[in-house]
């Protein structure tokens, strides 16, 4: 954050624009504030012709910085070695461009290689890839877990190992893996998890060094069993999930509407992940093609961020369906928003799971202390007030209801809420989650 005061501010804005541009777009990229007080935005003053003509590469990096050597023959040795390599690919692999994804696709088949893409990184392999064991890190499941626990080698590629990649104990890298740590920012390398190589390096500029040093003759080692067992081990989970969506209830199972939405969505949608329980359902049942086609903020900090997000997708893409898969709570943070659909023409569908409630705090408050306090949500006609704002909206129940209901608001021309009535059932994954809010907790003074 930067914040400009008093007269000379004015004579200093290009060379403070281009210190923005550099520190958002270089190194480890990210939002930049750049703070202009009213009465200096209210000044005047004269430039020079060509103040703000200077070129990027003037001011700023263009290119990500190559590997060493030694460190790309170094990890290339230890991938050679591995009998059960896994590939960690992060949301540094999707900023550094179509290359890199196809880097990590073809290191993962050279290798026989599962892939876990983090929540920053979902498409880097698709869901439907053989190499794809889920998504998400513990979210995913029994698959990813026991990948992280049994790898001897852990390529990790931009990522930060941070949301969802650790529990009680501390990062799912734990020290004795032989982890390849590349990350453009190297306040990334050795913290929080361990390395024993680490590069400092853009993501498709290492991956290609890597694969160009595995290219030279030599063996690999990798188990023929290993990726297989995974497979197998990720059919039985999902298997898992799909029996839950078979439920027939008499309100509907999240899984159920889950299901019921991903295959509702058009082929070339769009899609945010909002919310915290919702995002568990949404993250394994929506099918997932290509990185830059689902957003989800995994930190769970910004409850909320679905339909906003949503609404700038649809403005950058006006002829694709843009969805907005949220929770009831955190879609209350933001509705607002549908006045800004409405008037600037922005048709994006918003499926609510409403079970009336803060589905996690509830479930953490009854188990943890046996109480509830501020968690219930009942009460609240989120299709009403969609009418309100102008938009299509309805309310559904049942999960044969999705399609058809999915047909209507894309038809409609408008944006839509589809206010779908659920109840609150655990996401297999929620003691994995329980686990990692807990890192740290228990060497706290009087900690349980």
């Amino acid at each position: 954050m930067m914040q400009l005061t008093g007269a000379q501010a004015l004579l200093r804005l290009p060379e403070l624009v281009r210190t923005a541009l550099r520190q958002a777009l270089g190194g480890r990229p990210g939002p930049v504030h750049l703070d202009i007080p009213q009465d200096v935005l209210a000044g005047r003053c004269d430039y020079a012709d060509d103040a703000f003509d200077i070129a990027p590469g003037r001011y700023r990096a263009l290119a990500g910085a190559r590997p060493a050597a030694d460190a790309v023959q170094a990890a290339a040795a230890l991938l050679r070695g591995a009998r059960r390599p896994l590939i960690v690919a992060g949301g540094g692999v999707v900023a550094s461009g179509d290359a890199a994804v196809a880097a990590v696709q073809a290191l993962a088949a050279q290798l026989g290689a599962p892939v876990l893409p983090t929540q920053m990184g979902l498409g880097v392999v698709a869901s439907h890839s053989p190499h794809c064991i889920g998504q998400g890190g513990l979210i995913a499941g029994q698959p990813v877990l026991q990948a992280l626990a049994q790898a001897d080698v852990i390529l990790s590629v931009g990522c930060r190992w941070s949301s969802w990649l650790w529990d009680e104990r501390g990062p799912l890298a734990r020290p004795a893996h032989r982890l390849i740590n590349i990350n453009t920012d190297p306040a990334a390398l050795g913290a929080p998890a361990l390395h024993e190589v680490a590069m400092p390096a853009d993501a498709g500029l290492a991956l290609a060094d890597l694969l160009a040093a595995l290219a030279e003759p030599g063996p690999l080692h990798a188990d023929p069993a290993w990726l297989p067992g995974l497979q197998a081990l990720h059919a039985h989970y999902a298997a898992g999930l799909d029996a839950l969506a078979d439920d027939a209830g008499a309100v509907m199972h999240p899984a159920a509407l889950a299901r019921a939405v991903a295959r509702a969505l058009p082929a070339d949608a769009l899609a945010t992940f909002d919310g915290g329980h919702t995002s568990f359902w949404s993250n394994h049942f929506t099918p997932v093609q290509a990185v830059r086609t689902r957003l989800h903020e995994p930190g769970m900090s910004q409850l909320g961020f679905g339909l906003p997000a949503a609404l700038a997708w649809q403005l950058l893409h006006p002829g694709r369906p843009v969805f907005n898969l949220t929770g009831d709570g955190s879609f209350g943070f933001t509705l607002n928003e549908l006045d800004t659909a409405r008037r600037l023409g922005l048709p994006v569908v918003t499926v609510i799971h409403n079970n009336a409630a803060w589905g996690i705090i509830r479930q953490g408050q009854r188990k943890q202390f046996d109480f509830e306090l501020g968690s219930e949500l009942a009460g609240t006609d989120y299709a009403a007030i969609a009418r309100g704002f102008g938009c299509h909206a309805e309310t559904l129940r049942q999960p044969d209801q999705v399609a058809p209901a999915i047909a209507r608001a894309l038809a409609s021309g408008r944006p839509a809420v589809l206010d779908c009535l659920t109840r609150f059932e655990p996401h297999p994954a929620m003691p994995g989650f329980g686990s990692m809010n807990r890192y740290g907790f228990d060497a706290l003074p009087g900690a349980a």
